[in-house]
């Protein structure tokens, strides 16, 4: 069975100006390079002010050890079910920890992929930090190998393909994770498929914690050692490596998936590590007899000892294996032709800006899993690379698979939806263009939406002033002055100078009567 080993870590570094950060705002430009990560997450995640217990129900401890809490919570405005990780300012270094904290929130705020964990809002005082991350119900993979493997191989594809996809997206975003291991692979639900005559579990997964993760750029090597004894790359303990020593440590976990144990094995850290450095899996021929020949290429392949002959995770994503045993949910023509007809009445006004920001806001912060599984499925479907981004082309493509669409009309909403005019389309983005807005609007959802804005369920009751108002979602630099008083003079009907929920549902309902 695998045990879980320690981490290695560099010697501590220290803040330039050996100051302790004050906020996360502070301290953002000191540990990303804001030039090579774009941050555009910033309207759907905030350090918020107050108490945690103030806006979340405190329930069951998920996981503990001497640094960190993980606990389940249920938002008191909207319901909703996240996991709380809380990080104790006593147990920590408050320099180099604390950079790693803030640099694990910048890192994730700024990623938007199926695979890789949301995170919601993030919270401090004196003693502890406490982040407010996407809920994942069903453990983690360490505990799935520990009850099941080895596992199929239509299975194992399903999770290493997520993965590695989540990777890709990492990766051309210039993002190197450093510590993907069984432990950080949250699973998210679990469906049962029967498929060429063989039943079998498909595993919905999440990539966490980015702590160890970092920028990189294609022309400079990386020193640190980090990572975890089993999972790390024989270049990071040379401290001479690239972002595909998270390609080595994707081919540890489908050793380990697909004949139950690892390719390096040993008591102690150190045994594994010198196993590691020698570099040769500890392969065993009657382990590995109900395996497919492409599925044990694959593998040797990711576990090329020599960088340069391994694969990118890009190509890695191209394997005929993945041709073979990926499986994908087939889509109707009922279900492409209902996205569509979302799609084509998506509104671009931009006289509609504040309601764009408020839909993106509740598909970030509202929407349950079951309300998005088709959209998840045709994404998926015809996502043809897998790298988690959308070209215009690749969707009308996709679309073109199973109905006729204005292929115009499709280019001139998603162009709009592409804010920072990359050429491509990000998951939420996709979900935002797709999603029902009759149903995700409904009176319902926006109580909670408004309960969340005020921080309080009295949302007949409690209004937004005019200057909360023009701060929420980040929106306060967005509008001139002038431009503000047309703005609120168009929600503000009684002319209070505050905001109540019908005054914000009107507002809403407008964009419904439009689209």
């Amino acid at each position: 069975k695998i045990k879980k080993m320690g981490c290695l870590s560099a010697k501590k570094e220290k803040f330039e100006d050996g100051k302790k950060p004050k906020s996360f705002d502070d301290v953002l430009e000191d540990i990303m390079d804001i030039k090579t990560v774009q941050i555009k997450g910033d309207m759907l995640f905030s350090e918020t002010e107050g108490k945690p217990s103030d806006h979340y129900k405190f329930k069951n401890k998920m996981q503990a050890d001497t640094l960190a809490t993980i606990v389940r919570v249920i938002n008191k405005f909207s319901g909703c079910v996240r996991s709380m990780k809380i990080i104790k300012k006593a147990f920590i270094d408050l320099q180099e920890d604390e950079k790693n904290f803030m640099k694990e929130i910048a890192i994730l705020r700024t990623l938007d992929h199926m695979n890789i964990l949301k995170i919601y809002e993030f919270y401090q005082d004196d003693k502890c930090f406490y982040l407010i991350m996407e809920f994942c119900s069903e453990g983690d993979l360490f505990d799935k190998i520990q009850k099941e493997a080895p596992f199929n191989e239509y299975t194992a594809c399903h999770i290493i393909y997520q993965i590695l996809s989540a990777v890709v997206y990492c990766h051309s975003s210039n993002i190197v994770h450093r510590d993907i291991k069984a432990d950080c692979i949250l699973i998210e639900s679990t469906e049962t498929i029967t498929y060429n005559g063989q039943t079998f579990p498909l595993y919905y997964i999440r990539l966490s914690d980015f702590s160890s993760a970092r920028s990189f750029n294609n022309k400079k090597k990386l020193t640190k050692k980090i990572g975890t004894s089993y999972f790390i790359a024989p270049e990071v303990l040379n401290r001479n490596y690239n972002e595909k020593c998270d390609v080595w440590s994707c081919g540890v976990l489908l050793f380990i998936l697909l004949c139950g144990k690892p390719p390096f094995w040993g008591e102690s850290d150190k045994e594994i590590i010198e196993k590691v450095k020698f570099g040769v899996p500890d392969w065993r021929k009657e382990e590995w007899e109900g395996v497919s020949p492409e599925g044990q290429e694959f593998v040797k392949l990711l576990l090329n000892v020599k960088p340069g002959n391994r694969p990118t995770a890009s190509e890695a994503l191209q394997n005929k294996w993945f041709k073979k045993y990926l499986y994908k949910h087939p889509v109707k023509i009922e279900t492409s032709k209902d996205l569509y007809n979302n799609i084509v009445g998506f509104k671009t006004d931009p006289m509609m800006f504040f309601q764009q920001a408020t839909l993106a806001y509740m598909v970030h912060h509202l929407l349950q899993k079951e309300d998005i599984i088709n959209i998840r499925n045709f994404y998926t479907w015809i996502d043809n690379n897998g790298d988690g981004k959308m070209e215009y082309k690749e969707v009308c493509e996709g679309f073109k698979q199973f109905i006729d669409i204005n292929e115009k009309e499709v280019t001139k909403i998603f162009k709009y939806i592409d804010q920072a005019h990359t050429g491509c389309i990000e998951y939420e983005e996709f979900i935002r263009a797709c999603i029902n807005k009759n149903k995700l609007l409904s009176t319902e959802n926006l109580q909670k939406c408004f309960c969340l804005f005020i921080r309080s369920n009295s949302y007949e009751s409690v209004t937004i002033d005019v200057d909360r108002f023009k701060s929420l979602l980040g929106l306060s630099s967005k509008f001139t002055d002038k431009q503000w008083i047309s703005i609120i003079k168009s929600i503000d009907k009684n002319g209070d100078g505050q905001i109540e929920f019908d005054e914000f549902k009107d507002m809403m309902d407008l964009f419904l009567a439009k689209e």
